[in-house]
């Protein structure tokens, strides 16, 4: 005895077999000879146009039409095929899903893969791991290098144009926002001058703002946030002459009301704070 599936035209005697039905020796024997002369050959375009005539309107079970279906089958599903589509969809959603997290139904995992799996799923170790590098001296390092190569602030201020304006009349060299990281405490200058034709010392000039800086000539108490920057102006300065540069701290106001001439006697002369 075997099983098979048939619509109920393939053959005049028998009505549809159902799925699981069986068949009878002798019926198995009368489907074979009936398709036997077919062996071999092909239906001709007037066989082929009789068959589609005969099967219009007629449905498919749920099975086939679900097998056209994910084949490219075009047209109306009975309502009980897309719930079986559905039904279908949802189970291979689940299966990737539990792939995806590492965990297969029925399989079982070495002990180094549960370890890694384990290891992915678990996020505040993650996070952990991640604070943990970036606050490695490698990473350290590597972000000081990065920022040494930015520009901050990205747009200079009236008092550095100012000054900036002096050195171009003056016909001296100068570059602007250069790193310095020959100190301990490294950062970008406001200008740096190089030596050259009247510049015996290499020469850092600092347009420092009043406020931010900290002048005491313009605010009697200072906040700590200008307490911390005074600091670090002193510390810079001290680290700087110690690796032989000449440094140049101008406050707002007197820049404000400088002329090319105190310019001068500035960047030639004298050295403030």
């Amino acid at each position: 005895m075997i099983k098979l599936i048939y619509s109920k035209n393939i053959l005049n005697e028998r009505e549809m077999v159902k799925k699981g039905e069986t068949l009878s020796e002798e019926t198995r024997k009368k489907m074979i000879l009936s398709h036997k002369g077919m062996l071999g050959k092909k239906h001709s375009e007037e066989s082929k146009e009789k068959n589609r005539q005969k099967h219009l309107g007629k449905h498919f079970s749920p099975q086939t039409e679900f097998k056209k279906g994910s084949s490219g089958f075009i047209g109306k599903h009975t309502q009980e095929t897309k719930e079986l589509i559905s039904k279908t969809k949802k189970e291979r959603g689940q299966i990737v899903l539990e792939k995806n997290r590492g965990i297969k139904k029925g399989d079982k995992q070495r002990p180094e893969t549960i370890s890694k799996i384990k290891y992915t799923l678990n996020l505040p170790e993650i996070k952990s791991m991640i604070k943990e590098r970036q606050t490695s001296p490698e990473s350290i390092n590597k972000m000081r290098q990065s920022r040494a190569k930015q520009i901050f602030p990205l747009k200079d201020t009236k008092i550095e144009i100012k000054i900036q304006n002096f050195l171009d009349k003056l016909r001296i060299e100068y570059f602007t926002h250069k790193y310095i990281g020959d100190i301990t405490h490294a950062y970008q200058c406001d200008i740096f001058i190089p030596i050259q034709e009247g510049i015996i010392q290499k020469t850092i000039i600092e347009c420092d703002g009043d406020y931010w800086h900290g002048n005491i000539l313009r605010f009697s108490k200072l906040n700590k946030m200008q307490e911390e920057q005074v600091e670090q102006d002193r510390i810079r300065t001290r680290e700087l002459q110690e690796k032989g540069f000449k440094v140049i701290r101008l406050w707002e106001t007197d820049i404000k009301k400088m002329y090319i001439n105190n310019f001068k006697e500035v960047i030639y002369e004298k050295n403030l704070h």
